[in-house]
């Protein structure tokens, strides 16, 4: 189980749901807490998510993140996009372009940086269209009218006043030319705001992708900072820029980090994942076992 309720994972307050959803929201946290009640056992995929749910039902949850296949990792097919030479590149890469993935602060770093007429190129990968997490929609319909097919990072370059011809947007691509794309990227931001246990993050440190983060949610369970990669404290532009122009300026630096995050994300396997599911299988059972008459 990923998370209990949106209201326990976590909305942005500038984007918030309706009443509707509200209750929509309940009736998943409702359900997702009954499913833990009548289980031996249940699995999430971080400590944070753990501690969303209520004390007297976390003895019956165990952590253990999902498995990656190093099979998939590999494959690499060239992406029909081309990037300006001669300059380094700033990437965000999420499954979705939404607030709670952290594309706003994303933005406002863009927007520092283009003022400080650094030669940077921004990379934004994912679907416009898509927000798993988050309400932006209804914030789009009261602000552009209903049927309006204005996306989220659209109002967020109107609203910033940013200049396109500094950005590339892919959108969501197939899996190999993703995966052939983020090697070609010099640093990721990823300023992610809520969230449980993101593919999106261990997608870029499987591949030795350097990145800067944020310090919150569970992603400290996943970097240790200045070892496999940067954790940020704030989502103030001003820090995230200074961070990213810090590293831009130290290739030996960058490298480092990529390589501790290559090496660290073995854990990450599914050979190694494998073991530990097939470890909780086991105990499991064995508890059903003594805790269930004949």
């Amino acid at each position: 189980m990923e998370f209990p309720s949106y209201a326990d994972h976590g909305w942005d307050a500038k984007y918030p749901p309706t009443e509707a959803q509200r209750l929509t929201d309940k009736n998943m946290q409702m359900l997702s807490y009954y499913q833990v009640m009548k289980s031996q056992q249940t699995i999430v995929p971080s400590e944070h998510a753990k501690k969303m749910f209520p004390r007297k039902l976390q003895s019956s949850i165990v952590v253990q993140f999902e498995g990656f296949d190093l099979d998939k990792i590999a494959q690499r097919e060239p992406a029909n996009i081309q990037l300006p030479k001669g300059v380094k590149t700033i990437g965000f890469a999420a499954r979705d372009l939404s607030s709670a993935k952290g594309l706003e602060v994303f933005i406002k770093t863009a927007e520092h940086l283009s003022r400080s007429n650094q030669k940077i190129h921004f990379v934004v990968i994912g679907n416009p269209e898509a927000t798993t997490y988050g309400y932006e929609g209804v914030f789009l319909e009261k602000e552009y009218g209903k049927g309006n097919p204005i996306t989220f990072i659209d109002h967020l370059f109107k609203t910033h006043k940013l200049n396109r011809k500094h950005f590339t947007l892919t959108g969501k691509l197939p899996y190999p030319e993703y995966s052939d794309l983020l090697h070609k990227i010099d640093l990721f931001l990823y300023p992610v705001q809520y969230g449980s246990g993101n593919w999106g993050l261990l997608e870029l440190l499987i591949r030795g992708c350097t990145v800067i983060a944020s310090n919150r949610c569970y992603v400290n369970e996943i970097i240790d900072h200045n070892v496999n990669g940067i954790l940020i404290n704030s989502n103030d532009p001003q820090e995230w820029a200074n961070s990213a122009l810090a590293l831009l300026g130290d290739d030996a630096q960058r490298t480092a980090l990529g390589k501790k995050a290559l090496e660290m994300a073995s854990d990450y396997y599914l050979p190694a994942v494998s073991k530990q599911y097939m470890k909780i299988f086991t105990e499991t059972i064995q508890r059903h076992k003594k805790t269930t008459p004949p």
